[in-house]
């Protein structure tokens, strides 16, 4: 809630947040790298995953000044995708988890 609330004082300060920071930027710079390979690669004929569609979309809407498809939210739409699947498993695994410790039996 502080960085939200203090974004350019958050940066300068201490502390272990610091390590998010640098992994968001390297995620982020993965992301990006996997659009750049999309991009070289992609083809009008067939659409291979969301990347390859969302580049499609950007293609078509290129000369519209109110469309939303544009690179900077294909990367955090991608980056929410990825995240999001993350959390999904994580939960689920530790649910998992959590039932096998409560009922050992049915292990």
């Amino acid at each position: 809630q502080l960085y939200n609330a203090f974004p350019l004082v958050m940066r300068w300060l201490p502390g272990p947040f610091r390590k998010i920071f640098r992994h968001w930027e390297k995620l982020k710079c993965f992301v990006k790298g996997v659009i750049a390979k999309h991009k070289e690669e992609l083809s009008l004929a067939e659409s291979g995953d969301y990347i390859d569609c969302y580049l499609k979309e950007i293609k078509k809407c290129k000369g519209d000044p109110s469309s939303y498809f544009h690179e900077e939210n294909l990367l955090c739409s991608t980056l929410d995708l990825f995240l999001t699947g993350t959390e999904t498993t994580a939960t689920a695994i530790r649910w998992a988890l959590l039932y096998m410790a409560m009922y050992p039996h049915i292990q």
